[in-house]
């Protein structure tokens, strides 16, 4: 199922929503959007895009600490994939107390169920099975059409025929081949920082292990030092594999940055790729990588023999917390 909804993937990016009780949307407010795990993804992803129209993304459960008369002018957009998440019920909630403009986005569940109910303008996606982190391209395209931002739909919509699904294939399986048995960490600039943090999170639900992720230049002034191997630490560091997502248009004093630690990290035997972020658009850049990583985690997971799509660990949780 991963397999197929990966090489589907940019179709979802054609989606043309319907948004119920679009009468009700304020529009021309920046964007408050609440969303866990893939729905957040979604949220940062239309941030890299249009970074004007996003006041701020909460992961956590109530809502952000800001000032009451700003939040006042936000739109608070309450996204949950499966519409049954428990950290954005209770923020559809506190929004609701406050009187704060709202909408929602999901496939369905209780957050479906409580907009249509209490008139709030909701997008509900098609239910296709997907995990969440495969669902990314609809939340993306939702929140444009909540921000009634027609450039980022017009993009979206000529990526969806643009992406091709097979390069990457190719390529994350040969990345997957140089990660295994190792420990991945995702370096980007502050501008791609977001992305960096959805290859981690992509080797953590599609591969099942570990991975981390860091900016550059930040990480020059402290992660780097941990590296730095001698005999007692050498089989600490050695078991980890650096992937740089270099954009050639990032600073270009940190793309210096980027090939300096390349070379200190090869000198002390770390292994090290550059992954280009290749594209003619901004767009263009962030979906090439983001597919990237889809593939190489999941061929990686084969490589491990695990199942890549489902997560237990995270309903194994949820049961353990779930009231008695």
């Amino acid at each position: 199922m991963m397999i197929e909804a990966l090489k589907s993937f940019a179709m979802q990016l054609s989606f043309e929503p319907q948004i119920i009780n679009a009468e009700k949307l304020i529009r021309d407010q920046q964007l408050v959007v609440c969303g866990m795990g893939g729905s957040h993804l979604s949220a940062d992803t239309y941030a890299l895009l249009s970074p004007l129209n996003i006041r701020a993304i909460h992961s956590d459960y109530g809502l952000p600490d800001l000032v009451d008369e700003v939040a006042r002018r936000c739109t608070y957009v309450m996204s949950s994939y499966s519409g049954n998440t428990e950290e954005i019920l209770e923020s559809y909630d506190a929004a609701r107390t406050r009187g704060f403009a709202m909408c929602a986005m999901a496939v369905g569940g209780k957050l479906i169920e409580r907009a249509s109910a209490d008139g709030i303008p909701y997008i509900q996606f098609p239910n296709l099975g997907l995990q969440p982190r495969a669902a990314l391209g609809f939340g993306c395209v939702a929140l444009a059409h909540f921000a009634a931002d027609a450039a980022a739909i017009l993009e979206l919509k000529k990526l969806s025929t643009a992406l091709a699904w097979e390069s990457h294939d190719a390529a994350g399986t040969q990345l997957a081949a140089q990660l295994h048995g190792k420990t991945p960490i995702i370096y980007a600039t502050r501008r791609n920082a977001a992305i960096a943090q959805n290859w981690k999170i992509k080797c953590n639900e599609n591969a099942k292990i570990p991975a981390f992720w860091n900016i550059i230049p930040e990480l020059n002034h402290n992660e780097m030092t941990g590296f730095d191997a001698v005999d007692a630490t050498r089989a600490l560091s050695q078991q980890f594999f650096v992937i740089l997502l270099r954009d050639d248009d990032d600073h270009p004093n940190n793309l210096r940055r980027m090939d300096a630690t390349q070379k200190m990290y090869e000198a002390r035997g770390i292994g090290v790729i550059t992954v280009a972020m290749t594209g003619t658009t901004r767009a263009e850049k962030i979906f090439n990588s983001l597919m990237r990583a889809d593939w190489s985690s999941v061929r990686l997971g084969e490589r491990y023999g695990v199942e890549t799509e489902q997560v237990p660990m995270v309903e194994e949780f949820k049961k353990l917390i779930a009231p008695r």
